[in-house]
């Protein structure tokens, strides 16, 4: 069982970690409210212990969260740990705190300082864990505060090749992947850039994503193009753009040879900015990619708003090509309207020859999957074949 601690105090963190010795579970301890949202987002959990500050100081914030969980993961467990060192009135408070954790749908406060066990205990009935574990040990992680990991510089970049469909499958570019130099939960890049929109990091992640993937792709082969991902709302900073131009001709690369993928994390709120770094990473002479064809906010209206040079469609499409004949109908609708506009199309996850040439048949341009090759270090896919 996968269990999740948020709280910001390391005192309270000891103090359920000693609540829970004796069961065998798997704890991930998060110290910000951003992390345990982006960690819920991207992980499942059997139950949730988080802090409840009183309110006023923060108890706001944390009762919010325990609706949003109630609201959004109905089946998972939601155990308040009131923070209240050395409060003079903390029986009110304590009161009020229960109250407000009733009406969010929560299923037990608990006070640490006066109820020692009792977590331990409504875990093991809750969730029907097998008593008499009193030996277990728990598997314990902790995820690290994003401005932390940013500051040490862990970002380093793979880089997957992307191949000529309809030619004879020669590497002619690859997409720059952020990874994690040493193990670390923020080497998932789905829970990475989940932590950084809660935090609303999107040009400060995006700039340290960048800023890798070009400065180790020095060592990439000198005639493919390089693909990035930036997420739209980064192009909303008014100094994205300049940088980033900075960034490519500091590392022997003119924009021309580098593709900006708009990836999918958070809708775009202001139009008006986004529109306006769109237009200037375009005269600056980068092209334009537009992620995930077909899901979520890349949709028709996208593609119209920012008249991309290339268009992937979405692997979750992909992967059905050959097994679900309205994949293969959908794929070969977007193929002829980049035919008729002028437009590159490209298909990634493919996992297998069927699929690659069924989607070459269909007349995508360019593909990508760990079929034609999987992601590596620079150096590693200078080598390849």
């Amino acid at each position: 069982m996968h269990i999740l601690v948020y709280c910001e105090s390391e005192i309270l963190v000891n103090l359920i970690l000693n609540e829970l010795a004796s069961l065998k579970l798997k704890v991930t301890i998060a110290h910000e409210q951003e992390g345990a949202l982006a960690l819920l987002a991207t992980q499942r959990f059997g139950a949730v212990v988080a802090n409840l500050r009183p309110l006023g100081r923060g108890g706001s914030s944390d009762i919010g969260l325990f609706r949003y969980i109630t609201a959004h993961f109905p089946g998972t467990l939601t155990f308040a740990v009131p923070d209240l060192p050395d409060e003079k009135n903390r029986p009110a408070l304590l009161a009020d705190l229960e109250k407000a954790m009733i009406r969010s749908g929560g299923s037990a406060t608990i006070d640490l300082h006066q109820k020692a066990g009792r977590l331990g205990d409504c875990l093991k009935n809750m969730l029907l864990l097998p008593h008499g574990t009193e030996n277990a040990t728990l598997d314990v992680e902790h995820l690290e505060n994003l401005d932390s990991f940013m500051k040490r510089g862990t970002l380093t970049s793979f880089y997957q090749p992307i191949i000529d469909l309809q030619g004879s499958r020669i590497m002619v570019a690859c997409e720059a992947l952020s990874r994690a130099k040493t193990k670390n939960l923020l080497g998932n890049p789905a829970l990475l850039f989940s932590y950084s929109a809660q935090k609303n990091y999107f040009s400060e992640i995006d700039s340290a994503c960048t800023k890798s993937a070009l400065t180790l792709g020095k060592d990439l082969p000198g005639d493919i193009d390089l693909f990035i991902n930036v997420q739209p709302r980064s192009l909303t900073d008014p100094s994205f753009a300049e940088n980033l131009w900075a960034t490519v001709n500091s590392n022997d690369r003119t924009p021309s040879t580098v593709v900006v993928e708009l990836t999918e994390q958070r809708e775009v709120l202001n139009h008006k900015m986004f529109l306006a770094g769109l237009h200037t990473l375009k005269d600056m002479g980068f092209r334009i990619a537009i992620d995930d064809f077909g899901e979520g906010n890349s949709n028709l209206e996208m593609v119209i708003l920012t008249a991309p040079d290339i268009i992937k469609i979405s692997g979750r499409i992909c992967k059905h090509v050959t097994k679900v004949k309205i994949a293969a109908a959908m794929i070969s609708t977007i193929t002829k309207m980049c035919q008729n506009e002028g437009l590159i199309s490209m298909a990634e996850f493919i996992e297998g020859e069927e699929e690659a040439s069924l989607l070459t048949d269909l007349g995508v341009d360019l593909g990508q999957g760990w079929h034609l090759g999987k992601p590596v270090p620079a150096g590693e896919l200078c080598h390849s074949p």
